[in-house]
């Protein structure tokens, strides 16, 4: 018999998804709910030591058809702020043309990186 041992993988991507207390388009509603998101989305990026650097919003519409609409950052960050900014673009973006109700929203995080400690320059000296 043959001992198989598992080895840990770097996750592919962080989600979190949640259903709205009501279905809308008011990007004013789905914000709050969106910054809530990346603040959870976020604990788990820092708990494991990661930057990221693809951010991606989803909705499931009133039909239960999907929408999602992704960005690539320049650098990568595991910045709150940097991940509300660019999710809250994405909504802002995705609701200009967005004709049915939202029901579902999420936000995730992929194309990780771990972060490297950093080198103090006197130890090149």
């Amino acid at each position: 018999m043959m001992n198989r041992y598992l080895q840990e993988q770097k996750p592919i991507q962080y989600s979190r998804i949640i259903t709205l207390k009501q279905d809308t388009k008011d990007f004013e509603f789905l914000s709050r709910d969106l910054e809530q998101l990346c603040s959870d989305v976020h604990e788990a990026i820092v708990r494991d030591n990661l930057v990221f650097k693809s951010v991606g919003i989803q909705f499931v519409q009133e039909d239960l058809s999907n929408r999602t609409k992704s960005r690539m950052l320049k650098n990568p960050t595991s910045s709150l702020e940097e991940l509300k900014k660019t999710a809250l673009q994405l909504l802002k973006e995705s609701l200009e043309d967005q004709r049915l109700l939202i029901r579902r929203l999420g936000v995730k995080v992929s194309d990780f990186s771990e972060v490297a400690g950093q080198v103090n320059i006197t130890r090149f000296f």
